[in-house]
């Protein structure tokens, strides 16, 4: 896009908005893509912006009812201390290339969403089972661009790009249940998961009806 009517004034200021998020079905792994607004006013002509994006949670943003806080006791403790225990939580850094442009662009921003539940992120985003989740994304990065001149110069991308965006539950939901239709999966240690292929392998069952089975000689035991 051009945009002739703008003032050059020598120093690009990128500004970044989130239009939209979906599933990307045709990655290997569970993935988003979020569709970035990208408006940049001074009317230079970007090459290219070597973006860096740092993308948290921001679980005070919303409301959580008694039975998503109690499966939350491990993330952030009793409801109680919320107000010190649910603050930003990191979830992913993110590297891309944004394509030349001037004035205004639109770009595919896309990052894998594992199931890992030994990962906060996904304890969260488990736990919310519906409505929206609260994202913030810190933009840094570098502008390469035409100066008035003529020249190719250099800038950053100021600290102060941040978008927010309420990503829709369902649609994470849609990006992982795509892989994982049936549950996700817990890292475990060599010799826990040596110990369970053994145990496995002598009941002749699968390592779902495995565990299942353990989980029922505690609860006979108790």
């Amino acid at each position: 896009m051009s945009a002739p009517d703008l003032e050059l004034t020598g120093v690009p200021s990128p500004e970044f908005t989130v239009l939209d998020a979906r599933p990307d079905r045709a990655a290997g792994v569970p993935t988003l893509k979020l569709d970035l607004d990208i408006a940049e006013p001074s009317g230079l002509l970007v090459y290219t912006i070597a973006l860096h994006v740092q993308v948290q949670f921001e679980p005070a943003r919303r409301e959580h009812d008694e039975e998503t806080r109690a499966r939350m006791l491990e993330l952030f403790g009793p409801p109680e201390r919320w107000g010190k225990t649910a603050g930003s939580m990191p979830w992913m850094a993110l590297d891309a290339l944004v394509p030349s442009f001037t004035g205004r662009t639109t770009f595919s921003l896309s990052f894998p969403c594992g199931f890992d539940h030994e990962v906060a992120a996904t304890r969260y985003c488990g736990a919310l089972r519906e409505g929206t989740i609260p994202l913030d994304l810190h933009f840094n990065g570098t502008v390469f661009h035409r100066g008035p001149d003529g020249r190719l110069q250099i800038s950053m991308v100021p600290w102060s790009a941040v978008a927010r965006y309420d990503l829709s539950w369902e649609t994470w939901g849609a990006a992982i249940h795509g892989y994982y239709p049936t549950g996700g999966w817990v890292a475990l240690s060599t010799d826990t998961m040596e110990q369970l292929t053994a145990l496995r392998a002598d009941l002749g069952v699968s390592y779902d009806a495995c565990i299942g089975r353990l989980l029922a000689e505690r609860g006979e035991g108790e």
